[in-house]
């Protein structure tokens, strides 16, 4: 579900939970941030999607660790121990 720019799209897209994809793909990095850009190893050969990856998931690692949140988003375990809100309270 795409958000559209209105805010009951956004209450729908959170509620669903389903924002599951990355903040850029290699694609998408290709097409918006380096259009126009040849971008080649020492030998001249372009450089592989591989290459880009690694680069997208270390700037989300610093980016995270930087700002001590996840960007990411993480799966739920089940928590296998009970909650009792009475130990909380304080």
């Amino acid at each position: 579900m795409a958000v559209s720019g209105n805010r009951e799209s956004l209450r729908k897209c959170n509620k669903l939970m389903k924002r599951t994809e990355p903040i850029v793909n290699i694609k998408q990095l290709k097409e918006r941030y380096l259009y126009g850009i040849d971008i080649v190893d020492n030998a001249g050969k372009p450089l592989p999607d591989s290459a880009y990856q690694i680069y997208i998931d270390n700037a989300v690692s610093l980016l995270e660790h930087d700002l001590d949140i996840s960007i990411i988003p993480m799966l739920n375990e089940i928590e296998d121990r009970d909650y009792h809100y009475n130990e909380y309270i304080d």
